[in-house]
Parts: structure tokens; sequence; C-alpha cells
């Protein structure tokens, strides 16, 4: 048989209902990969005339990507932000990435497997964006030591409703100033708090983002299962979680959206 190429295989997806499931059904996916090492634990000794090294424990990942609205792909022209505290005007583009504090429960009982097992933990959210500078309106200094994070409503689209809100600190800004180009200033904030979904975002479920489903019948044990197929009959699944995710938003180019998740258990290539 000739090797396989990606009109061969399947994109990821997730169980059904899951918060995993809901993202993936939210964009049109592009690409997705797994990646799975190992620990490598350093045996030298004895006689040994060379480094000697035995197996440790294994863990995977997945990386997904594509672009957003899955159903009819848009570019992000009039997806603006709104930040009561800062400086958003003639905005360029915006990338808002959510980061989960995975949390390694791996222990000596479970089984001799060689698997890592993990469980989610936080969300973490940061915000960085671009604009241009004009000659009428000052750009807004970075927050306080101590004062209260601004309201933020990012727009992923311009559908009413298709938005992401929560309370942001600017923590970086960087003013360019290009004699042969534009004036340019951008800024990075740092999350007090979850977001907000809007009811017609694509990406999340409406409401406040809670910690990642990975056990969705409590009962202890991982129940979120993903699969992508390389071929069709070439699949690579196990249970995972989300673990991050990034969305960019341009001007005149599509919404990009890539998330990863982190495998909990074996991997099973089959």
């Amino acid at each position: 048989m000739p090797p396989v190429i990606g009109l061969d295989g399947v994109f990821l997806t997730a169980t059904a209902s899951s918060d995993a499931d809901t993202l993936l059904d939210g964009i049109k996916q592009t690409r997705s990969s797994y990646n799975a090492p190992a620990t490598s634990v350093d045996v030298t000794g004895g006689t040994d005339t060379s480094q000697t090294y035995t197996q440790g424990l294994r863990q995977w990942t997945v990386e997904c990507s594509g672009v957003y609205p899955g159903s009819a792909p848009k570019t992000g022209y009039e997806a603006v932000l709104t930040y009561g505290s800062g400086y958003v005007l003639h905005l360029q583009t915006w990338t808002l990435t959510g980061s989960v504090a995975v949390q390694n429960i791996t222990s000596k009982e479970d089984g001799g497997a060689g698997w890592m097992l993990f469980r989610p933990g936080l969300w973490n959210w940061t915000l960085s964006w671009t604009a241009l500078v004009d000659d009428t309106t000052a750009v807004a200094d970075l927050t306080a030591p101590g004062a209260s994070p601004g309201a933020v409503t990012v727009n992923l689209t311009n559908t009413t409703n298709d938005t992401l809100t929560g309370s942001l600190r600017t923590t970086s800004a960087n003013l360019a100033l290009d004699r042969a180009g534009r004036t340019e200033i951008s800024y990075q904030g740092q999350f007090n708090g979850p977001l907000t979904a809007g009811a017609a975002n694509g990406i999340f479920a409406s409401g406040g983002i809670g910690t990642p489903d990975w056990d969705t019948n409590d009962d202890g044990t991982p129940d979120v299962a993903l699969s992508f197929a390389s071929a069709a009959s070439r699949t690579h699944s196990g249970n995972g979680f989300l673990s991050g995710v990034t969305i960019t938003n341009p001007l005149d180019a599509a919404i990009e959206v890539q998330a990863t998740f982190q495998g909990t258990g074996a991997l099973t290539n089959a």
C-alpha cells in the first residue's frame, strides 16, 4: 500500500456534549497531531563505558488547529474588542490565550501500565492586541498598582453575542515609531478570574467557562474520549481533556483557533 496523506484521515473528535466536543464542533479543523514523550531515566554506573538508560513513564498530548466559525469561516474584520480601561482604537489584531494548570495524579498503584494520569486544574487567561496610534487620542497607561481590573469584551466575529468577556489588567505596553511605516502600540493583559462566553459563541458553551471536562459522571475515572485517524483503519485514541486554547483574530485573514488536549492514561494506536 502507498503512504497515506491527509485526505485519507479523519480529524480529531471527542465524546459528545463534552467541552472538547463543543470546541471541535465550532471550528473547521485543518490539522490534528499527537505527541507522546517518555521519561528517559539515567542508570549509568558499574562498569559502563557509555551512558545507559531505562524507559520511564509515558504521556501524550493532542494538538489541533482550525478556522472559525466552523460552519462558515470568517476573517477578523469588524471583530473588535472593547476595554474601558485601555486603548483599542484602530485595532489591527488580537490574540486570546487560555491555559489549564495540568495536575499529574500518577501514583504507584496505577497498575504498572506505564502511562501517566492527569486531571485539569484552573484556567489562566491572557489577551494581547495591537492598535494604531492617532494624533488626537492619548494611549492608555498600564493598570496602576492595586487598581481594579477593567471590563473587556472580545468579539470573535461581527455576530451579536459571539463574545468572551472578563476583567483585565494591562501588564505590558510597547509603542513602536517606524519612520517608513506605521506607529503602533501593542498591549498584553492578564485576566482576573473566569471568562464568560456569549450565547452565540461557538467554541465554549454559553456562560462561565469552568474547569475542563475530564470525568463527566464523577466516578473518578477519566471518560472524555479523544480520537483521530491517520487513515481509515489507523486510529489514535485515548481519554483526555482540553488543556489550552489560542484564538488569533487578525484584520484581513482567517480567524484561527489552536487547541491542546492532555491525555490521561494510555494512548492506543490501532
